[in-house]
């Protein structure tokens, strides 16, 4: 509890009233025992049990975190005394609960993961212990989907299709998905005995594999209409150098020159910062990328391009919908901010804000809000998000209707996104008009946004007046 309640003492972006979130972790483990209140009196925390006062216990004398955690503690202790349903809660169910009411008064993006949780989100983040293999749970089996490049199940005779049936001679049909995926992860260098059943001959077979780090690929290639497409799905530490190596070869194997890129943001949550970075500096020669502000002196950076672009400027159309959040709107935003890029969706998620990982001593996360970004022209879209040049979100009936105003009349279209751009700047007052300027419908990505991006990557001129959309618009400071 120390380290959770200084972390967020010392890091959270706005400061916090200590007193207000160490009750309300007290109230959140209370809350399992429904004859239990918590009512503060001046000088103490009262505990009632079914309207009588069962313990008092005082109020720190000082702010400082260590206090309050020995503080929570006392009461915590008294609960378990109390109360037969809170006595059953072992300590990571007590911590979750604890840390879940205190980050409820906090913002929606600080958030307490379990120890379990925990580990497999540094996974997704950081790469893990393991074998390569992706699986999907059906009725009777866990069928393997996909083998990981350059794994240990991809130098095997595993095939996708296989079910797998046991792991290190245990039968695994009655678990769930998440129970298998813990018995393949491991420390690096370890192994794992797995028995597969081949889809084709239904002949069993046994091999032992060493586990070795792996990174899940967040990025892919797809060949979409006339442009080629890369498709992220999140930012973990691996994917802008996955992104250079993809373009690189795109380059390469090219049977004719690249004339455009199409780059697919659409439902990607987000991820690690740097990594955000680091893609949106493979395509610019220079200038900020992002920067961000906190409460703390070392929130404040600057993130800048270094020299290099490798497109050599060749036209990029990024898509983006309303799962477009966090560090995939920084991406977005950097490209349209420079016109770099032209972007085409609808209004992204709107968030806004830096989490710092906190580890905590019992191998759960501490996820909490310490910054705030701001895009290259000084906007902080924190619930806002990021706006398209092109929407395409009230035109079902095809691209021709998206791209009609633009054709006619580039000035008009201009003026249009520029008021939208500017509501950004006057206040949080204008964010619902803002997004429904461009509403996400919810859907799974639609085909009429690559439709816009073959149009405008087929056509310089339009690309270029889509492109100059909101030129210079900058906040003022």
């Amino acid at each position: 509890m120390t380290k959770g309640l200084g972390s967020i003492y010392q890091y959270y972006v706005d400061p916090v009233h200590i007193q207000a979130l160490s009750v309300a972790g007290l109230r959140a483990v209370a809350a399992q025992d429904k004859s239990l209140t918590l009512f503060p009196s001046q000088k103490y925390l009262n505990v009632f049990q079914d309207r009588e006062i069962v313990s008092q216990v005082p109020w720190p004398h000082s702010d400082y975190p260590a206090n309050w955690a020995l503080f929570s503690i006392a009461v915590l202790s008294d609960l378990r005394s109390i109360s037969d349903e809170i006595v059953q809660l072992n300590q990571d169910e007590i911590l979750h609960s604890y840390f879940m009411g205190v980050s409820s008064r906090l913002d929606r993006f600080t958030r307490y993961s379990s120890p379990e949780q925990a580990a497999l989100q540094r996974g997704d983040r950081e790469g893990f212990g393991g074998v390569g293999l992706s699986l999907e749970q059906g009725d009777n089996d866990f069928r393997i989907t996909a083998i990981a490049a350059d794994s240990p199940a991809a130098r095997s005779n595993i095939s996708i299709g296989d079910s797998l049936t046991a792991i290190d001679g245990r039968d695994i049909r009655d678990w769930t998905l998440d129970d298998v995926l813990r018995a393949l992860h491991g420390r690096v260098g370890t192994t794992v005995r797995l028995a597969t059943t081949s889809a084709e001959t239904l002949i069993p077979r046994e091999q032992i594999l060493r586990r070795r780090e792996i990174i899940p690929n967040t990025v892919s290639f797809r060949q979409l209409k006339h442009f080629p497409t890369i498709r992220l799905s999140r930012f973990n530490k691996k994917t802008s150098e996955r992104v250079a190596d993809m373009v690189a070869r795109l380059k390469e194997n090219s049977g004719t020159e690249i004339a455009g890129l199409v780059i697919d943001l659409r439902g990607n949550p987000g991820g690690l910062l740097d990594e955000a970075v680091e893609t949106a500096d493979l395509f610019l020669d220079s200038g900020v990328i992002a920067s961000t502000t906190g409460r703390h002196p070392q929130s404040d950076q600057q993130f800048n391009a270094t020299s290099g672009d490798m497109l050599d400027g060749l036209p990029i159309v990024v898509l983006i919908d309303g799962g477009t959040a966090s560090a995939a709107e920084i991406l977005a935003a950097a490209l349209q901010d420079h016109r770099r890029a032209v972007v085409v969706g609808s209004v992204s998620y709107g968030k806004g804000t830096v989490q710092k990982i906190v580890h905590m001593p019992n191998d759960g996360e501490l996820a909490l809000t310490w910054a705030r970004y701001l895009t290259p022209s000084e906007y902080a879209i924190h619930d806002f998000g990021v706006l398209p040049n092109i929407c395409t979100i009230h035109y079902e009936n095809g691209v021709a209707a998206v791209l009609k105003t633009l054709r006619k009349s580039p000035w008009q279209a201009n003026m249009r996104f520029r008021y939208l751009r500017s509501l950004q700047y006057l206040g949080h007052d204008q964010v619902k008009e803002f997004r429904a300027s461009c509403p996400w419908n919810g859907r799974t990505p639609q085909q009429i946004d690559i439709d816009a991006a073959d149009a405008l990557l087929s056509d310089s001129g339009l690309y270029e007046d889509a492109l100059n959309l909101g030129n210079r618009v900058y906040a003022v400071r």
